[in-house]
């Protein structure tokens, strides 16, 4: 199995990106600070929503369940915040 690491950067609370995973995908992660995690949105190349609200939880598969995602996607090192996305955990796409 491939591993793909995703560069984020520290971005704020609310931002967007597009990866090429396998086709395009946009993702928008939106940080609720009330529960102190991202919620992450994702749709393909088309504008197709494949998934939102998904918590970005370290450890789980935010793409789970989506039809025709191949493989999965998951945070890995510590929970992220606004200040420490992609500085002390990486989003890993493994296919």
């Amino acid at each position: 199995m491939a591993r793909t690491i995703l560069a984020l950067s520290p971005s704020g609370a609310h931002f967007s990106f597009t990866a090429s995973l396998g086709q395009q995908y946009r993702f928008q992660l939106n940080w609720l600070t009330t529960y102190r995690y991202f919620v992450v949105t994702v749709t393909d190349g088309t504008g197709k929503r494949l998934t939102a609200g998904r918590g970005l939880h370290v450890g789980s598969n935010i793409m789970s369940g989506c039809r025709g995602f191949a493989g999965t996607l998951k945070i890995e090192g510590t929970t992220p915040t606004p200040s420490n996305l992609g500085i002390d955990n990486q989003l890993v796409w493994e296919h």
